[in-house]
């Protein structure tokens, strides 16, 4: 799902993902990247932090190869990027910023089988231009609007637990997405907010849940193979007791979940 939805932002910006963020903007070629290390910014969620509302501290690096004009143009599509905050909450607890320093208390319990609401707040902070929510892309061939896909997976086992589409964010907007885990255990869940127009602008957070099984219920793990279905007492299963058991056996997971390192994620 992720590799389709990057495919998508290909489409629409003309780009390969390969390619430098930068190279989206206008009259940026190839050889001009290397002025945007002197902003020290590696992607435009951060070039846009870095040059802090100042268009004169970008246009005094990119003097050197393009014209007035062309800088404001720069400026101008700088300007129109949206740029999305995301808190997230699950069981009205906050989920820390920073995933790679779990406590104990961080990690927030719920039951195997239990439906977990992630509860996403999603603030612009930047206003829509004159342009309005117009996506960027010369060369799509007609006008598209801003519009994300909030998607949540675990990275560990490839697998794809909720989706859901939002259209354009003009000021905030809550989200709401269930999954319902069934392995014991601590498990990272991870949520990535995508554009479905931008390359370079997505972002991820790990969500760190304590899941706690029943007691006196047995789990099995996609390696471990479920015991065969016997009669009882001497009499043969039915065959709707069959097929019950064969649908479960049976089950299906996602195989092309891939953990992009190219995902972005800043504060």
């Amino acid at each position: 799902m992720y590799r389709i939805i990057t495919l998508l932002q290909m489409v629409v910006q003309a780009r390969w993902d390969t390619d430098s963020v930068f190279l989206t903007l206008p009259h940026i070629e190839s050889h001009m990247i290397y002025l945007f290390s002197q902003l020290q910014a590696s992607c435009v969620p951060e070039l846009i932090h870095n040059l802090e509302g100042k268009y004169e501290k970008l246009a005094a690096v990119l003097r050197s190869e393009l014209d007035e004009q062309e800088i404001e143009d720069v400026w101008s599509v700088l300007n129109r990027m949206p740029l999305l905050e995301a808190r997230l909450t699950v069981q009205n607890q906050p989920i820390p910023r920073n995933s790679r320093r779990l406590a104990d208390k961080d990690w927030i319990a719920v039951k195997t089988g239990s439906q977990v609401s992630i509860n996403v707040n999603l603030r612009r902070l930047n206003r829509p231009g004159r342009e309005g929510t117009k996506v960027y892309a010369p060369k799509y061939p007609k006008p598209k609007d801003e519009g994300w896909l909030l998607v949540v997976g675990e990275v560990e086992s490839r697998e794809l637990l909720a989706l859901k589409r939002v259209g354009s964010v003009l000021r905030g907007t809550k989200q709401s997405l269930v999954i319902s885990p069934t392995k014991p255990g601590r498990h990272i869940y991870t949520l990535y907010v995508m554009s479905d127009g931008y390359l370079g602008i997505d972002q991820q957070y790990d969500i760190p849940l304590q899941v706690e099984g029943d007691e006196g219920e047995i789990f099995y793990s996609d390696e471990e193979e479920m015991p065969e279905l016997r009669p009882v007492r001497g009499v043969e299963a039915s065959t709707q007791e069959q097929q019950e058991y064969n649908i479960t056996a049976n089950h299906v997971t996602y195989s092309d979940w891939n953990d992009d390192d190219n995902a972005a994620s800043w504060e």
